[in-house]
């Protein structure tokens, strides 16, 4: 047995080297296509250059078109633990799961608010000690997902 673990890669890196791995094909066989049907060497290094460059860019482009969004949900999370709630999720909209997410952060956000406010209006025992408090506090026993779709 070997004492050392395997590294693993993060999810950023994961979707980056599917996308190299989904072009990959079509690269090569561009790239065999040029090597084997066009005479002029400037022409096939110059027409190959492009291909991997929009290739590479593509990648990049999609790695950071999944890893923008999870930041935001990671930072408005960060935000809602922190008591800051002035943050909000852009673009959350029904239908699309990532703007379900958003929109589950800012149902949260919004519960909390609430929360905060009946708590301040007539504090309870949960709210007097943050010890024994509970999620939904101030005897409020509606969760913040009532209107949750089934």
């Amino acid at each position: 047995m070997s004492s050392r673990r395997k590294k693993r890669l993060t999810h950023d890196q994961h979707v980056f080297l599917l996308a190299l791995g989904a072009g990959a094909p079509a690269v090569l066989a561009t790239l065999l296509l040029l090597r084997s049907y066009v005479e002029d060497a400037k022409v096939a290094w110059t027409v190959g250059a492009i291909v991997v460059l929009v290739w590479l860019f593509a990648s990049v482009a999609l790695r950071e078109r999944v890893l923008r969004p999870l930041q935001t949900a990671a930072n408005l999370l960060a935000a809602l633990r922190e008591e800051d709630f002035s943050v909000r999720g852009r673009e959350a909209r029904p239908g699309d799961p990532l703007g379900e997410l958003l929109l589950e952060i800012n149902q949260l956000a919004d519960w909390r608010i609430a929360l905060r406010r009946n708590c301040s209006a007539s504090p309870c025992r949960s709210c007097s000690s943050r010890e024994g408090s509970t999620p939904d506090g101030c005897g409020s026993r509606k969760p913040w997902r009532a209107s949750r779709r089934a």
